[in-house]
């Protein structure tokens, strides 16, 4: 309907502007499943960007991917498109011992600033997530986005005045500091996988 206003915002958009439209809420949540595919798979890449890098859809996965292929000189990295972009049969546990292969991987917001799952799957596989801060549930910006970035990379929203890393050239070097320090890297994403899995499990959710 062209009288209606677009349903993506721009990057940066307040909550308060956005489109009021119903919206279907599919959980969220971790597998046991998730663990057990990526048992004894060996780290033989840097970073993995897997899906789409829409800028309208995906604004933070954008400006990350920007960076990779812009300043990401010296890093491994593995492109896995998104299968409804290019076709392919890299789902489920596959997908998962693709994500426990790299010690990084790229998860991000949509355009509403909403958790998706690769925030959920990338530490479940013993990955270090990187991207954008979910916007706490109920719109409390106090503990619980405190929670999400102190377990994994982040990075600041367009226009944001944070101290994390904004720009393309930022976030390759976050990146590569992160890498920098095997023993550090290790610690942080075994607390990750520990924070998603006893607060966003499903099986505890439904225990």
């Amino acid at each position: 309907n062209p009288d209606l206003p677009p349903l993506l915002p721009a990057e940066g958009t307040p909550p308060a502007a956005f489109v009021r439209r119903p919206v279907f809420y599919l959980p969220h949540g971790t597998y046991d499943e998730m663990v057990e595919a990526a048992r004894g798979v060996a780290k033989d890449c840097d970073v993995l960007f897997s899906g789409s890098d829409n800028a309208h859809a995906y604004p933070a996965r954008a400006r990350i991917a920007q960076a990779l292929r812009q300043h990401g000189d010296g890093l491994s990295v593995r492109w896995l498109p998104h299968p409804s972009d290019q076709p392919h049969d890299i789902v489920g546990p596959k997908f998962w011992r693709e994500v426990a292969r790299a010690r990084i991987a790229v998860a991000g917001t949509n355009a509403y600033r909403n958790l998706t799952m690769r925030y959920l799957e990338i530490p479940a596989c013993g990955t270090l997530a990187v991207g954008d801060v979910p916007w706490p549930e109920g719109g409390k910006a106090q503990d619980p986005a405190q929670k999400w970035a102190s377990h994994m990379l982040p990075i600041a929203c367009h226009g944001e005045q944070s101290s994390w890393p904004s720009t393309p050239a930022e976030i390759a070097d976050a990146i590569r500091a992160a890498l920098a320090d095997g023993g550090a890297l290790a610690r942080r994403t075994a607390a990750a996988r520990e924070f998603v899995l006893s607060r966003h499990s499903f099986r505890a959710e439904w225990a």
